[in-house]
């Protein structure tokens, strides 16, 4: 069955394939969402790949950030308990993010679902929407702490483009 998760992944990348995601209420993009906590590496790279494939798609992006939290969710794997941000860094932030300091989580071993992850990020800082959403989260210091011990450069990249779409340029006002 892993390998049903890679094949959403790749349904992912149809319309018609994000349409059956979303369909009766978003249940089957809920249930493809909480692979990305699978032990299973298929399921996790499947759940990533369809997440980022979801964030191309503006409609769908809007599903996403009223009813889920995408941010919180394409942060997580970004996380390891050796790297926190410290209290300072996350005094105004909200409760959620704040619990990714307490949880017992480790930073995602695979590259492959980093660089998804990554991928989605970057889609999400796509429309003002996601810009202020990763904003109003405040998860910059887990993704500056992680940007400092990716071993992977292109993975870094990606953060760094998520930064500066996010942290260092001010949308203007309209």
């Amino acid at each position: 069955l892993e390998g049903s998760a890679m094949s959403v992944g790749n349904l992912s990348q149809l319309s018609a394939g994000r349409d059956i995601l979303i369909a009766e209420n978003g249940a089957s993009l809920r249930l493809v969402l909480g692979w990305l906590e699978s032990p299973g590496r298929s399921w996790r790279l499947g759940a990533a790949l369809c997440l980022r494939n979801c964030l191309v798609d503006d409609s769908i992006l809007a599903i996403l950030l009223s009813e889920y939290d995408p941010v919180t969710l394409l942060t997580k794997p970004f996380v390891d308990g050796s790297h926190l941000p410290s209290e300072e860094d996350l005094e105004d932030a909200p409760f959620v993010t704040k619990a990714l300091s307490s949880s017992a989580a480790a930073m995602e071993p695979e590259v492959e679902v980093r660089r998804a992850i990554a991928e989605a990020l970057l889609l999400l800082c796509k429309p003002r929407s996601g810009r202020d959403a990763i904003r109003q989260a405040k998860v910059y210091p887990f993704i500056r702490n992680h940007h400092l011990e990716e071993p992977d450069e292109s993975i870094k990249e990606t953060l760094e483009e998520v930064v500066q779409r996010t942290e260092l340029v001010v949308d203007d006002q309209q």
